[in-house]
């Protein structure tokens, strides 16, 4: 399996800069993407962000869980 290396700190690196650049022009006023939906700011959009967000925890932590019972059992055989 892969970790840190020189690659993944370069496109970090990148990535880190383009926000940056994207920050800047937006501070400006000169923003990439000038656009809000009016439901944005309701209390249910904030409720389904939240369980979407809920849910997307509990699938991760059983897939993490799934994959760490079959390396154990790998590990064992």
């Amino acid at each position: 399996m892969g970790g840190i290396n020189f690659k993944v700190i370069i496109c970090s690196a990148i990535a880190f800069a383009a926000a940056i650049a994207a920050e800047m022009l937006a501070e400006s006023g000169m923003a990439l993407i000038d656009w809000e939906a009016a439901w944005a700011e309701s209390r249910a959009a904030l409720a389904v962000g939240m369980i979407t967000a809920a849910l997307i925890v509990v699938i991760l932590v059983l897939i993490i869980r799934k994959r760490g019972t079959a390396n154990r059992t790998a590990e064992n055989a």
